[in-house]
């Protein structure tokens, strides 16, 4: 699972721990001014020109492949589809939150280190709803890992595909990086070695649109 949402599960990332990713990164442009936007956004706005600007947070790097990839974002969503997906009625997380628990297979969730939905802490709490969920948190990334280190990532993945979720890797450096193609792997039940913050349920009210429209992944990351 790749920087998943959980409102299926009653997990969500909170106003307060989405803008305080994105502000890890602040003191420099872009990222002064997409934290701003953001701010607006978690705090109710909802103007695409702000959605626009907001855009960096979104990418470990903002970079030329970033941008290709925002510019294109509106032709790869359906906002209809996006809607019903996240409409009244459309999750039961009791009964969602039972059938996980039933999984037998291994589950590796992947986050990003400057992901704020989810954040790291939160993606570990989805993978300890996995009888055999791991967790990984790609270093430097943010909502689209496969971007941000497409090598990490492409290295991440088929060590997991050919190994499991508990594929062996070398050790990180004493500082707790990891090295090249080795990431935070932490058991389920344990805390990622990431910057923690307290993680409340905050799934989406009932009824509340959800905007879609323009390139950025607003459905997933509002």
């Amino acid at each position: 699972m790749m920087t998943p949402t959980a409102w299926a599960v009653d997990l969500a990332s909170t106003p307060g721990q989405k803008p305080a990713a994105a502000r890890l990164r602040a003191g420099r442009e872009p990222y002064d001014t997409a934290i701003a936007a953001y701010e607006r956004i978690v705090a109710g706005g909802d103007a695409d020109t702000d959605w626009d600007r907001a855009a960096p947070v979104f990418y470990g790097r903002w970079d030329e492949r970033a941008r290709v990839n925002h510019a294109a974002g509106g032709q790869q969503q359906n906002e209809k589809a996006a809607l019903a997906f996240a409409g009244p009625g459309a999750f039961d997380p009791p009964a969602t939150r039972q059938a996980l628990r039933r999984l037998t297979a291994e589950v590796l969730v992947l986050a990003g280190e400057l992901d704020g939905n989810p954040p790291p802490a939160l993606a570990a709490q989805l993978a300890e709803l996995f009888p055999r969920g791991a967790v990984d948190v790609q270093p430097g990334a943010a909502h689209f890992p496969f971007l941000d280190d497409p090598e990490w990532f492409a290295a991440r993945i088929e060590r997991f595909l050919s190994e499991g979720a508990w594929a062996p890797g070398r050790r990180a450096d004493p500082a707790g990086r990891p090295r090249p193609g080795q990431g935070r792997r932490t058991p389920t039940g344990a805390r990622p070695p990431v910057r923690r913050r307290t993680v409340e349920a905050d799934a989406p009210r009932e009824g509340r649109r959800r905007r879609c429209p323009s390139s950025t992944p607003r459905c997933r990351y509002a």
